[in-house]
């Protein structure tokens, strides 16, 4: 039955995709779940199809087809609110498809950061809501299918055959490398990223519930306002369970300085303005990476946290849980940074127009690429302080996994530093009190 339902799904895409898209018009020739997603979410596919007789001279190919169908159980907030998951949840995937539908094709276009940060292409996308009819034969109370779709190249058959898994220390040099420079020019190439209709960004989950319609009230064809896998925002339930008596409360982490650090890595409230701050993947770590046969470069999918931010937020992420503990020895922690940091700046400069910034108010955009060109490596470990405490923020509440020592023992450093955690306040509620004057 599963099957039957993601083959409808298929066809429905098949049959929708403009003819312009590879996929157009194609026939299914084989279809197997390979993997379901976080909380039973729905599944991932992988989906043989027979081109079309005008693109026959590519033969068959294989695609990934990732399709969302929550369950139903979540579906209804029980007449106790709105769960903050399952919104997060339902958001990120529309997020992922807006992504892979805009932002996205600039950076494939791109001849300069575009070869060293590798994505897939979307040839077909589905959103909800859709008539269940069309997918499955049944009906929902209000007569609509939750479910979403999309369908991707498959990263394997595009260069990057080895996909990397989910536990630290299995990067080696070469790919911890290709990881950094596929960060470093995916950031390059968003760097001053501002969007041309703020509306279209997609606001933290408990801000975009609409209590008239009991459900999400936001329909963008944006990425998230502030992204990344822990912003607070996002994760107020993590806050709140982190223990009161833990290390981590005691020093301040579950009350007003956790929302402090995040104000203070946002282009609101960082020291350094625009500098530093670009579109940021949001959930880099080895599970979402895949690599050449030689190692020496990288692709990146899993877009559902996909926002603006700053750099060094995706590098908190990926260096405290998908390297070695060894590799983040005080001499190898500078050694990655300055080599991020050097990728970015000469990214940056060597792509001043991308064709994102083609779009909207020119002159805040070259300034914004500006500031990123200049942005000095001082600025940069101020926000890498600000980033790792956040993640650990996050793991305190959810659960530690990766280098957990390293990462631990480097926020317990900056967090008893004389004068740090007052600083970071003092600037907070300035912010606050002005805006209430």
């Amino acid at each position: 039955m599963k099957i039957d339902k993601n083959r409808k799904v298929v066809q429905n895409l098949v049959h929708s995709a403009p003819a312009t898209s590879l996929v157009a018009d194609a026939q299914i020739s084989n279809l197997r779940e390979i993997a379901t997603l976080w909380a039973g979410y729905g599944s991932i596919i992988c989906v043989d199809l027979k081109l079309s007789k005008e693109r026959e001279d590519q033969g068959q190919r294989r695609f990934i087809l990732k399709v969302i169908n929550p369950p139903q159980a979540e579906l209804s907030d029980g007449g106790q609110g709105p769960d903050e998951g399952h919104l997060r949840k339902l958001l990120s995937y529309r997020v992922e498809a807006n992504f892979y539908r805009g932002l996205g094709r600039s950076l494939l276009k791109s001849s300069i950061c575009g070869p060293h940060s590798s994505i897939s292409t979307l040839h077909s996308a589905l959103n909800a809501s859709l008539p269940s009819s069309q997918m499955d034969g049944t009906s929902s109370q209000d007569g609509k299918s939750s479910i979403q779709a999309i369908l991707l190249d498959d990263i394997r058959d595009v260069g990057f055959p080895h996909l990397a898994e989910e536990m630290r220390g299995t990067l080696n040099q070469d790919q911890t490398k290709a990881a950094l420079r596929w960060l470093a020019h995916f950031h390059a190439h968003f760097a001053g990223y501002l969007p041309s209709q703020p509306s279209d960004e997609c606001p933290p989950p408990l801000k975009a519930w609409s209590k008239s319609s009991s459900s999400s009230s936001w329909n963008g064809n944006g990425v998230w306002q502030i992204g990344g896998y822990s912003y607070v925002e996002t994760r107020l339930t993590e806050l709140e369970q982190i223990p009161d008596n833990s290390i981590w409360a005691r020093l301040g982490l579950k009350g007003e300085l956790a929302y402090a650090i995040d104000w203070n890595l946002s282009s609101e409230g960082s020291p350094s303005g625009m500098a530093g701050q670009t579109l940021i993947h949001g959930d880099v770590k080895s599970a979402n990476l895949a690599f050449s046969q030689d190692g020496h470069r990288a692709a990146a999918y899993d877009f559902q946290f996909v926002g603006r931010g700053v750099g060094v937020t995706d590098l908190a992420k990926f260096l405290t849980t998908s390297v070695s503990a060894a590799t983040m020895n005080k001499e190898g922690e500078d050694t990655l940074l300055r080599y991020y940091h050097d990728q970015f700046i000469s990214a940056v400069k060597a792509e001043p127009e991308p064709l994102w910034t083609r779009t909207g108010d020119t002159t805040s955009l070259l300034e914004s690429r500006r500031a990123a060109s200049e942005y000095s490596f001082e600025d940069f470990l101020v926000h890498w302080d600000l980033a790792v405490l956040s993640w650990q923020r996050f793991q305190a509440g959810w659960g530690a996994w990766g280098n957990v020592q390293w990462t631990q023992t480097r926020a317990k450093q900056i967090l008893e530093r004389p004068g740090w955690t007052a600083a970071v306040l003092q600037r907070w509620r300035n912010r606050t009190e002005q805006a209430e004057q």
